[in-house]
């Protein structure tokens, strides 16, 4: 599939993310709807997919943290899934990094619930710069 193509959709994806995300932080709860259409842009990118062990591990991971404990909400579960399915290894690797990190500064700052979301879409961001990178490289030097 065309990386320009594929980098549109992140753009569309990464942009409901920040919906989502400030939904997220106002009212604790993410419409259904911003879920949907998320799924709908990252179908393209799931088909482009090659590699799907690791994805489908993380997906299984995070159902069960779901299912099994409280230590995620509904809409974060959906959201995770349908991002992690159509991340490479190395995405997945920044996605992490960059959750991690925001997730321990939204730790200090609300003590009582943290509004995953926003550490979503700061993973989102740096699977969405590494995107872009190619395509930098390209126009740069002509690769």
């Amino acid at each position: 599939m065309n990386t320009t193509l594929i980098l549109f959709l992140q753009i569309l994806i990464f942009l409901v993310l920040i919906v989502c995300a400030y939904q997220d932080y106002k009212t604790r709860t993410v419409s259904n709807r911003y879920v949907l259409i998320i799924a709908i842009f990252s179908v393209p990118i799931i088909w482009a997919q090659t590699n799907w062990l690791i994805p489908i591990l993380l997906c299984t991971l995070f159902l069960g943290l779901f299912y099994f404990t409280n230590l995620l909400g509904g809409a974060d579960t959906k959201v995770l899934i349908v991002l992690l399915l159509g991340m490479s290894t190395n995405s997945i690797f920044i996605f992490f990094l960059l959750f991690s990190v925001s997730n321990l500064i939204l730790m200090i700052k609300f003590w009582k619930g943290i509004p995953l979301l926003i550490s979503i879409l700061f993973g989102y961001f740096g699977v969405l710069i590494i995107s872009f990178l190619p395509i930098l490289i390209h126009m740069t030097f002509g690769y």
